[in-house]
């Protein structure tokens, strides 16, 4: 198990770098001095290793962000701390890997961005009503708030927006949150997400 980590872990950072399309198992192999056979012998294919490396990410991600919204922080601060959280992971994650995924793993790409919606939804629904009880957020139906969030998510944060406009995935996510979050967080959630390290 260690021997595949290792390997998962130099294929990871070297996709999300520069792509995966161009890239064959034997230059993987060749790059980490080993045979393409070790690599088989954990995955028999190279679609079977894209798949593994994109599980593991978002298992990552979903790891991260249940931590982050566990702590024992008001909503503003929890929304903070898991923008941060998630721009740290995707600020790994080069154009070419997205675009590569977009283009060649069509069916791998809408299981990433189902778990995205999933995460959002599911996570964040929780904080948005704590921050209205807490008077950090404005009144607004949480359904109308989530969905544009999710929207924006889907249109901003996606391969051909960041390459097209010359963002990074990381601006991408600040700037869509910073934006939404001023639309609907009260004077009093404005003045603690003004001390953020977002702001």
């Amino acid at each position: 198990m260690e021997e595949q980590e290792k390997i998962l872990d130099f294929v990871e950072e070297k996709v999300f770098k520069d792509g995966i399309s161009r890239t064959t198992m034997g230059d993987l192999a060749a790059d980490m001095g080993i045979s393409k056979k070790t690599i088989y012998k954990f995955f028999p294919s190279k679609d079977e290793l894209v798949t593994a490396i994109a599980k593991r990410f978002m298992g990552r991600i979903r790891t991260n962000i249940e931590t982050t919204l566990d702590i024992n922080n008001n909503a503003v601060e929890k929304l903070s701390y898991l923008i941060l959280t998630v721009g740290k992971i995707v600020s790994k994650v080069g154009d070419s890997w997205i675009k590569d995924i977009q283009k060649c793993y069509p069916n791998l790409w809408q299981e990433i961005d189902s778990f995205r919606s999933k995460m959002i939804m599911e996570n964040l629904t929780k904080v948005i009503e704590q921050g209205k009880a807490e008077g950090l957020l404005e009144d607004h139906p949480t359904p109308i708030i989530m969905t544009i969030y999710l929207a924006s998510v889907q249109a901003v944060i996606q391969p051909n927006f960041v390459i097209n406009n010359n963002f990074s995935m990381k601006e991408a996510v600040q700037h869509t949150f910073k934006i939404i979050m001023n639309g609907i967080l009260t004077d009093k959630g404005k003045n603690i997400f003004k001390q953020t390290v977002l702001e």
